[in-house]
């Protein structure tokens, strides 16, 4: 399938998945119908934002990976890299308020929150750029090879937009 049939598709929504299911059923390369479906499941096909003309926002980078976490357990990890930048002349906070972890036949909410079990945020100071990292860690109930997307909810004050990660596939 090519990327603009793939584009066409998901800005179709939800009335194009059974098809795109479908054809994955009689498929040999089913990843590419997969992704597909991943994309039409999330909402969004967005990764990158701008919040009324205030920010600018996109992922610069995710991953998704199994680790041994310091109290010896296993856990998956979801790490991102966010790119954000003020367009205002004063400061303002951006707010992670909502992450919804979409896989093939469901989505689970996680909880966003920072060290102070509050919203994610960071202060952005007026007309520079920032990154930062923002990271989760996950109950190993999903098995390596596991094909996700990450849709985040970002606000700034009452404004908000949804962006995606791409498609992460647990290693």
């Amino acid at each position: 399938m090519r990327a603009a049939a793939a584009t066409d598709l998901v800005k179709k929504g939800r009335p194009a998945r059974a098809a795109v299911a479908k054809a994955r059923d009689r498929a040999k390369d089913k990843a590419v119908y997969e992704e597909v479906m991943l994309r039409i499941d999330c909402g969004t096909d967005e990764q990158s934002l701008t919040i009324g003309k205030k920010v600018d926002v996109n992922i610069d980078s995710s991953d998704f990976d199994l680790i041994t976490h310091k109290d010896g357990k296993k856990y998956a990890r979801l790490k991102i890299i966010v790119n954000a930048a003020n367009n205002t002349d004063g400061e303002l906070k951006l707010v992670i308020r909502k992450a919804t972890f979409v896989l093939l036949d469901k989505k689970h909410d996680m909880p966003v929150q920072g060290p102070d079990k509050k919203f994610f945020e960071r202060t952005l100071a007026a007309r520079m750029p920032k990154q930062f990292e923002y990271g989760d860690f996950l109950p190993p109930t999903y098995r390596k090879g596991t094909r996700c997307i990450v849709v985040f909810e970002f606000a700034v004050g009452e404004e908000k937009g949804l962006i995606r990660t791409a498609v992460l596939e647990l290693k």
